[in-house]
């Protein structure tokens, strides 16, 4: 009852106020939680159209997609974004969770690694891209990077000693 509440006073706020990303972004997540998905993720891939880039729009786009069951366009709009936010924590978080439903368990360690990093926990960061590496993968590309990241890692835990 508290979310159709909710609901009731962020349409109003939405229909008086459209330009207002933060009513926008609120009438969309009461939405999902209230099992109406398809209208959140409609209103979510119109502000994403209009506003590329967003940052805040892109995550909950790209999170309604994945409560949605549509993992692989989430995916897609997280790996799209990602250049524009490389060092923010959460949007590793949010693609560990995707891959995760997606069976990409290399890649997964390799998200939560950098989450980790990201968020200053070097020791917790070297823990998870060893783990992606012991699932070698067959593509060099992604061997080269994880051994890349592990070497670093490990050289500014020496360096903070």
């Amino acid at each position: 009852t508290y979310y159709k509440e909710a609901q009731i006073i962020l349409q109003k706020l939405y229909h008086s106020y459209p330009d207002n990303l933060y009513f926008s972004l609120a009438l969309a997540e009461i939405l999902i939680k209230s099992n109406q998905s398809e209208t959140a993720i409609a209103m979510l891939k119109d502000l994403f159209r209009l506003n590329p880039g967003n940052d805040s729009i892109t995550m909950a786009y790209a999170k309604a997609l994945f409560t949605n069951n549509q993992v692989k366009k989430a995916l897609d709009i997280i790996y799209e974004h990602l250049p524009n936010v490389e060092k923010e924590p959460s949007i590793y978080e949010l693609m560990a969770e995707v891959q995760a439903k997606d069976g990409l368990y290399k890649e997964v360690h390799e998200s939560t690694g950098l989450f980790l990093y990201y968020s200053g926990d070097l020791q917790g960061a070297l823990t998870q891209f060893k783990m992606a590496m012991n699932g070698r993968s067959s593509d060099p590309y992604f061997n080269a990077r994880l051994l890349a990241r592990i070497r670093n890692v490990q050289k500014e835990i020496l360096d903070t000693r």
